[in-house]
């Protein structure tokens, strides 16, 4: 297993992609940044130290998921390992590491994976306004563009003022960012048309200030996109 993990790392560049510094990454051929990121912490803390010495042949089902289930994780963070060794063996049997057969990961079975750990808190819209006087800017319009849009938090600091067009009084998601690296959305479903409500889009014009290009929230540190976690910790938590 560990070859085959040794050559998966190769095959993907997930070093190289990992690697890259902040800014627009262009991976055309290859993963997402965060998609690399995702797999290389799994790989590190979980499936190398659990399972890199075990030859292929002897990989079994059973032992995997007991292995999982002892796992101290959220039941959605188990099926994200669970695929990843899912396509390890699919790897193996594309590169003829073990003859072709039916994966074996399809055997393991996991319970609950969609059920969320935590019930999520949902503000009332008393609790948003007093939020949003609790802020600073720009923080406050980070917020408030979240309600308003619902977008992921990878997307809303990746907005720029080229992705609105206020004449029609709409967003078009664009891009994404993870750790400062810029790339294109989650999904396909993403890179969609947002509506600005009326009041929401006069705010966010007093916000731009007459501004029409870069980012909308440039990091005052380094320009560039914002860290998600560190908004969280210093600003969000507090504030809440």
């Amino acid at each position: 297993m560990g070859i085959l993990i040794q050559r998966f790392i190769k095959e993907e560049r997930i070093e190289e992609i990992a690697a890259q510094p902040p800014g627009k990454v262009e991976n055309p051929d290859g993963m997402a940044y965060s998609t690399v990121m995702s797999y290389r912490s799994n790989l590190n803390k979980h499936i190398k130290p659990a399972w890199q010495d075990v030859c292929l042949s002897d990989f079994k089902p059973q032992a995997a998921n007991e292995w999982l289930k002892k796992l101290p994780l959220a039941p959605k963070s188990k099926a994200h390992i669970r695929g990843l060794l899912h396509l390890f063996l699919e790897k193996a049997m594309l590169w003829d590491m073990i003859e072709l057969q039916r994966n074996p990961v399809e055997l393991v079975r996991l319970h609950g994976s969609s059920v969320r750990v935590h019930k999520i808190r949902v503000l009332t819209p008393d609790e948003v306004n007093t939020l949003l006087h609790s802020l600073q800017e720009p923080y406050r319009t980070m917020v408030l563009v979240a309600v308003c849009t619902g977008l992921r938090i990878s997307e809303l600091l990746a907005l720029r003022w080229e992705h609105f067009d206020f004449a029609e009084g709409t967003l078009l998601v664009q891009s994404g960012t993870v750790n400062g690296r810029v790339g294109a959305v989650k999904t396909l479903a993403s890179n969609d048309y947002v509506p600005l409500a009326p009041v929401f889009q006069a705010a966010l014009e007093a916000f731009r200030n007459g501004k029409r290009m870069g980012l909308v929230f440039p990091s005052h540190k380094t320009g560039g996109c914002y860290f998600a976690i560190e908004i969280q910790k210093n600003y969000l938590r507090p504030a809440a």
